[in-house]
């Protein structure tokens, strides 16, 4: 009786473990060139998950010192696709990696929010990442091949575009 007891108890718990990490870790699904844009990566990033819930960087917590166009602080949230692999030895974020960057100007007042997804086959050239540019109510401010954010992060291309952190580190 006590075997079946703890034997129903240890499927309870690895089925709830499970299904907590199914829709806790959730990649952009489905999600492709044809079908992704600034309002779909919105809902993502604020209904379906809440960005504020994700992780910093390691080694890049909290709000830190910023540069143009960004402003002179920021913080940087990562979801859990990318935070359960770094370090990445190949310098390639996995489908589904979202990088939320929160902009603040010198009073440390929240100025806009930008945002790299990377989208299966989205932007091949530029490793798949699909840019987004909002205001601090959700508004896009731009979004897609952004050549002003390609531009600034193609130096960074062997780090997967990816500036403030080595990814293999």
């Amino acid at each position: 009786m006590i075997k079946s007891i703890i034997l129903t108890l240890c499927v309870i718990l690895i089925t709830f473990c499970f299904s907590w990490f199914i829709f806790a870790v959730k990649p952009l699904e489905n999600l492709d060139k044809n079908n992704i844009n600034a309002e779909i990566l919105w809902k993502i990033i604020n209904t379906e998950d809440n960005y504020r819930k994700y992780s910093f960087w390691p080694d890049h917590k909290g709000m830190q010192p910023g540069r143009a166009p960004h402003g002179p602080y920021h913080k940087i949230y990562i979801n859990d696709i990318i935070r359960n692999v770094i370090p990445i030895s190949n310098k390639t974020i996995p489908e589904g990696g979202i990088i939320v960057k929160e902009s603040f100007d010198i009073d440390k007042e929240f100025v806009s929010i930008s945002v790299m997804a990377k989208v299966k086959d989205c932007n091949p050239s530029n490793n798949d990442w699909f840019w987004a540019q909002y205001s601090t109510d959700g508004k896009a401010q731009t979004s897609g091949k952004i050549m002003n954010c390609i531009n600034c992060h193609k130096a960074f291309k062997k780090n997967d575009f990816v500036m403030f952190h080595r990814l293999d580190k």
